[in-house]
């Protein structure tokens, strides 16, 4: 871990985006934070202060937590730590729904998909789930039975259409109707 001394009070990436020295220090203060705050809830921290610079780039011009439309660095599936390849730029807002609602978005690992490619080694396809499979690649889900869903965010066609919004999976979204009938259900 960086200790405090060894991280630059200047840096030319925030000189290049045209920061004075003492918005420069409230943006090594904020990141200071943010790794006092990830220690604190018990969630490893894997950025130095290059790279967290670098992940932000010029939308750390826009980050914080004051209002709705300030960008957060927010974890797919709110699980595993802060690193580059564990983290998305959401704002607060949006952060704050998500985890509400329990419907962030979720990144599937080469482990799992090892795991799902595994148990679906030597499982026959019929025509019909060839078809769905396929209307699914095409962005168009299957819809020759699909119920229209009510949600907080509005009107969705079918399941699929509303998960898709979510950016999680139909099943994840089944689930938010069974524990929350009153703000996810059919139409």
């Amino acid at each position: 871990m960086t200790k405090y001394s060894s991280i630059p009070m200047i840096h030319p990436l925030l000189t290049a985006l045209g920061m004075n020295n003492e918005e420069q220090k409230r943006i090594r203060t904020a990141f200071l934070q943010q790794r006092r705050d990830s220690k604190a809830r018990g969630i490893q921290f894997k950025f130095n202060y290059d790279d967290w610079l670098n992940w932000w780039g010029s939308d750390i011009l826009n980050r914080g937590v004051s209002s709705g439309d300030k960008l957060v660095m927010a974890r797919y599936g709110d699980t595993g730590c802060y690193e580059p390849d564990n983290c998305y730029k959401s704002t607060s807002s949006d952060n704050v729904r998500y985890s509400s609602l329990n419907l962030t978005p979720y990144k599937r690992t080469d482990e799992h998909k090892a795991a799902v490619s595994a148990a679906h080694k030597g499982k026959t396809i019929t025509s019909s789930h060839r078809q769905a499979i396929t209307a699914k690649l095409k962005g168009k889900p299957n819809l020759k039975n699909a119920k229209a869903v009510a949600t907080p965010a509005g009107k969705f066609d079918s399941r699929i259409s509303a998960a898709r919004y979510y950016n999680i999976s139909a099943s994840a979204f089944a689930y938010q109707m069974k524990i929350k009938p009153k703000e996810f259900y059919y139409i």
